[in-house]
């Protein structure tokens, strides 16, 4: 009897007290009567129990996205203000940037946030997903911890420990704190966010355009220099390693987009672009790696570009009032005017006998120039002023932190740019245009440095943001991660 009044449901109210007679029988862990939600004995019972600490949670979670907005908020004001070498002295002749420092309490905002919210659990990179909860593929900057931890280790063989653990810092600030940040500001969950990217691009760009705008207002004084023509850096190396960063971007929207008003606009920022750049390393790589790009879309482009960059070349740049093509030359030459050798290219050499003397553990980080004069095997004739920033930062790299930091620092570039290569396959798109431009412009970068050591204040944050974008446009497989959202206008 008991079990035809379980496994049979009443067909009218008539039978409704003999069931609630049988729910007062029935185990409360069970959660249903034979009348399921119809009976009036069983709604209080099925109703979820409310937890004495909702309220309070609910004011954690409140709190926690709070701290996490500040920090976006932070994040993207540092982006903006980045790509400046202004700086103001602290404590024992330490330069900092306000970028910089601005970075610190955006970092201790966000670990704060995630703490708060419970976030952290999806942050443990090795942990198997639980509750269909992944965790987050902080993974991805394995290449930037060991790093940084190589760094660490290079003090204690430095002979100056100071200027060691302050390279160290700013290692782990621009190769580990700031990429983290940004990855996680763009891609909080498993799909990336359209709007904070959006945000992330404007605060790239918006510096690229303020450095061109000043730059060719410095171009058109004929009294300054060559080398001053620097924008809001300290000189024109410089300059010509962020345009090579950030420039390529432009190209990779105009690349897939459709909007004229965007293709018109980046075209005549990129023109004057290459119109300021007056460091022959930056202006090459540019140019190849704009090649390239267009050959990666298709032939008609890959021609086009080719015809426009060669008639600037030949019938443009010799004709601006600086000679540019000259200019090109002679900041890349083997040999100056009087056929003495620059200085850079005896440099290199000095930085390959330092590496074969200590291949290993180099010098420690921070110790390169204090200890490259000793490494000279034949002094260079050339004497007085040398223009600044003319090291190659792959062999300062492997000078001051030895071999298996240049290694490491190969496996940063290099899967920052397969990564963006992945998200760039696919639909042509402004997400698939966007990702090429960071992939061209990790290329620009890499080959830029062969010549300048771009890992430097104005820069680095920039670099960070870039290969922080290319590793979160991509899902673990390389697949796209973008929403298929509509062309901004």
């Amino acid at each position: 009897m008991a079990l035809d009044a379980l496994s049979h449901r009443p067909d009218g109210p008539s039978d409704h007290a003999e069931s609630r007679h049988q729910h007062a029988r029935l185990p409360q862990s069970r959660g249903w009567c034979p009348l399921g939600p119809d009976c009036s004995e069983c709604r209080p019972a099925l109703r979820p129990r409310r937890s004495g600490n909702g309220g309070r949670d609910n004011k954690m979670k409140r709190a926690g996205r709070g701290f996490e907005y500040l920090a976006g908020c932070g994040l993207v004001a540092a982006l903006a203000l980045a790509p400046t070498q202004w700086s103001f002295t602290a404590m024992r002749g330490v330069n900092v940037s306000p970028a910089d420092l601005l970075l610190l309490p955006v970092a201790a905002c966000w670990l704060l946030g995630v703490l708060i919210n419970g976030r952290w659990r999806r942050l443990i990179p090795f942990r198997r997903p639980a509750c269909g909860i992944a965790p987050h593929p902080f993974w991805r900057f394995w290449p930037h911890a060991l790093l940084a931890l190589i760094a660490a280790l290079s003090v204690g063989v430095a002979a100056d420990r100071a200027a060691a653990v302050k390279e160290v810092v700013q290692i782990t600030l621009y190769l580990i704190v700031a990429p983290l940040l940004v990855f996680d500001f763009v891609r909080p969950a498993d799909t990336l966010e359209p709007r904070r990217l959006a945000l992330v691009l404007a605060a790239l760009l918006a510096p690229l355009l303020i450095n061109v705008s000043v730059a060719f207002i410095q171009y058109v004084q004929p009294r300054l220099p060559d080398f001053a023509i620097r924008g809001l850096f300290l000189n024109r190396n410089v300059l010509g390693g962020f345009l090579a960063l950030t420039a390529p971007i432009l190209f990779g929207l105009v690349a897939d987009s459709r909007s004229r008003l965007l293709r018109g606009g980046a075209l005549l920022v990129l023109l004057v672009a290459m119109t300021v750049i007056l460091a022959g390393a930056a202006y090459a790589a540019i140019t190849l790696v704009l090649l390239l790009l267009a050959a990666w879309k298709g032939a008609r482009l890959f021609l086009t570009t080719a015809v426009c960059l060669t008639l600037w070349q030949v019938c443009v740049l010799p004709r601006l009032p600086r000679e540019n093509d000259l200019a090109h030359f002679r900041s890349v030459a083997l040999y100056d005017a009087a056929g003495v050798p620059e200085r850079r290219y005896p440099e290199w050499q000095a930085a390959a006998s330092l590496i074969l003397t200590h291949p290993l553990t180099g010098v420690g980080a921070g110790n390169y120039q204090r200890e490259i004069g000793q490494y000279y095997d034949v002094v260079p004739n050339a004497t007085g002023p040398c223009e600044p920033d003319t090291q190659n930062l792959h062999l300062v790299l492997a000078a001051s932190l030895g071999l298996p930091a240049l290694f490491v620092w190969m496996a940063v570039l290099g899967r920052a740019f397969c990564a963006a290569a992945g998200a760039a396959r696919g639909r042509p798109s402004w997400q698939t245009g966007l990702a090429g431009g960071l992939m061209a412009g990790i290329g620009a970068f890499a080959l830029t440095a062969l010549w300048h050591p771009l890992l430097v204040r104005g820069i680095g944050i920039s670099l960070a943001a870039i290969v922080a974008l290319a590793h979160a446009m991509t899902r673990c497989h390389g697949a796209l991660s973008v929403p298929n959202t509509a062309e901004p206008a």
